[in-house]
């Protein structure tokens, strides 16, 4: 890639400008030295990363899938629980 090029001073620069300027060289200063360093370590570590989270999210969606189903099931069990508890004997049964 190609560096960028550091911003040049002109004639009678307001002070904020000039700080601005400054700062904005030091960015650009930080910028091309990212372009010259060998980041393909760090870009392979990501990619890792971004795999094995892929890869999770797909576990935990079927695991999500699982747990929405056995909750369904036990949800229509523990109605008929509800409704069994509350439902009250008729005058000929035995309380005990």
């Amino acid at each position: 890639m190609a560096t960028i090029a550091s911003l040049e001073f002109g004639e009678n620069l307001r002070p904020s400008v000039v700080s601005l300027i400054n700062k904005l060289n030091e960015i650009i200063t930080a910028v091309n030295a990212l372009e010259a360093a060998d980041n393909t370590a760090d870009i392979t570590a990501l990619q890792t990363r971004c795999t094995n989270l892929e890869t999770q999210a797909t576990t935990l969606s079927g695991n999500i899938t699982t747990i929405n189903t056995t909750n369904s099931t036990q949800q229509t069990d523990i109605d008929n629980i509800k409704t069994t508890l509350y439902t009250p004997l008729a005058s000929t049964e035995a309380t005990s």
